[in-house]
């Protein structure tokens, strides 16, 4: 093997000092971006990871008990409970506002019936079951 190089092709030019240096500094040289989210930005993507979290969990639970559906199933419910407790921001509050008026009703009627029921076998009926109402409460 020839290692040699030829020394005809290299062309060699001064350096020019009669230049000024540059005056721009590190920090112009590479681009700007903001990391920061607006409060905004922050509430909403917390509030789609307070969603997604809950069905994940459940897709893996159900996936690990070989009950894909129950797993989702319990996900989801986990994921309502947790949606319908963010008040306004809230995306099935809307949804389930009809039904929830056709429903109530009945609930109510079942936890007082419950509430009897247990208190005639003669145990101490939860609070929550005799006070049910339905309707704007005071």
């Amino acid at each position: 093997m020839n290692y040699e190089r030829d020394t005809d092709e290299l062309i060699v030019q001064p350096i020019d000092e009669t230049e000024e240096p540059s005056d721009r500094s590190h920090e112009e040289q590479h681009a700007h971006y903001s990391h920061e989210l607006s409060d905004d930005d922050k509430e909403a993507s917390g509030r789609a990871i307070v969603r997604t979290v809950p069905l994940l969990y459940g897709f893996l639970a159900g996936a690990l008990f070989h009950d894909l559906a129950a797993g989702l199933a319990v996900g989801g419910a986990v994921m309502l409970g947790t949606d319908l407790a963010m008040g306004q921001r809230s995306l099935f509050r809307p949804l389930l506002q009809r039904p929830a008026t056709v429903a109530c009703p009945v609930i109510a009627v079942l936890a007082h019936g419950l509430a009897a029921v247990i208190a005639a076998i003669g145990l101490t009926a939860p609070s929550a079951l005799r006070g049910m109402r339905c309707g704007v409460s005071e």
